[in-house]
């Protein structure tokens, strides 16, 4: 069994939330000791995930990328996909499941814009900063 430290909050949204809302589904954060793949497809959700250190692959859409510290990913969830920690550089990971009835629409303006699913931003922050909030918000229950 692959090793790995991490905190992750289940989210039940009300169905008033998931009916109106883009909601959290599932929230995180990983630290990954040695190499461990997570497989899925076909799941009602969107992933969005900022790695903070180290690499590893995401394999997504029939391609496979190298990602490391400073990237950004945003992928369909129905689709097949995979990641994956370097042996050698284990990564460090926060995250978010969502999904909502406006959550497809937006996903596919945000691809539509010329845009990929795997993108590199001048800085993280902004996004890290985002999921340390919804991070609270999810711990504390705030509507």
């Amino acid at each position: 069994m692959a090793k790995s430290s991490s905190n992750r909050i289940l989210s039940t949204p009300s169905s008033y939330a998931r009916e109106h809302y883009l909601y959290v589904q599932e929230i995180g954060t990983l630290q990954s000791l040695e190499p461990h793949i997570s497989k899925r497809q076909n799941l009602n959700s969107f992933l969005f995930l900022v790695v903070l250190d180290g690499e590893g692959t995401l394999n997504y859409s029939g391609t496979r990328h190298r990602i490391s510290a400073g990237d950004c990913a945003l992928i369909n969830c129905a689709r097949p996909y995979s990641h994956e920690s370097s042996a050698t550089h284990p990564w460090s990971l926060k995250w978010v499941h969502f999904n909502g009835l406006e959550a497809s629409y937006y996903y596919d303006y945000f691809i539509s814009r010329e845009n990929s699913y795997l993108f590199r931003p001048r800085s993280i922050l902004p996004f890290t900063d985002v999921l340390d909030q919804l991070y609270l918000c999810q711990q504390n229950k705030n509507p």
